[in-house]
């Protein structure tokens, strides 16, 4: 179910967040970025491949086992919650442009999260940040070194999704 869930995640966000960055930009005058995405990655691990860059990875979750019996009994558990972290992260000459430009990834972002809120029959994933407040945030910001390193924005988003068994697959 973890995989499952990392996947379906990837996959509507790698088809939707960049087209979303670019219209909320627009809106804002605020130059748009192509962003690079990295399943299953932190920013630690991708930032010097990419100058804006989108991690996708799972962080823990909560479930149970089985209830009514033995493993594929009828009487199985609703799901399990799996915490989903997009880990968003940019470089860029100008620092306020680059604080304009995160704070639009984590719009965009929750645009993309919006688009997991129905269950896919296929993967079993869906119920996406359903419970207020379960989108959460953080902004860390690196200022430009005196060595010449450019300004970098990291946004770490989470939020919870649930994810059905449905089977081997």
């Amino acid at each position: 179910m973890i995989r499952k869930a990392v996947e379906r995640v990837y996959d509507v966000v790698a088809a939707n967040f960049n087209a979303e960055f670019a219209t909320l930009a627009a809106a804002a005058s605020v130059p748009a970025v192509t962003a690079d995405f990295f399943k299953r990655l932190a920013a630690e691990r991708f930032r010097l491949r990419t100058n804006a860059g989108l991690g996708i990875y799972q962080d823990g979750g909560r479930s149970q086992s089985s209830e009514g019996g033995a493993p594929g009994s009828r009487l199985r558990m609703p799901g399990s919650w799996i915490v989903i972290v997009l880990d968003w992260e940019i470089a860029g000459d100008n620092e306020d442009t680059v604080a304009l430009q995160t704070e639009i990834a984590v719009d965009a972002a929750l645009r993309c999260v919006d688009r997991l809120v129905a269950f896919d029959a296929t993967s079993g994933v869906g119920g996406a940040a359903t419970e207020r407040g379960s989108f959460t945030w953080q902004i860390e910001r690196t200022p430009k070194s005196k060595e010449g390193a450019l300004p970098r924005e990291r946004a770490i988003m989470r939020f919870p999704i649930l994810a059905r068994d449905t089977g081997l697959q």
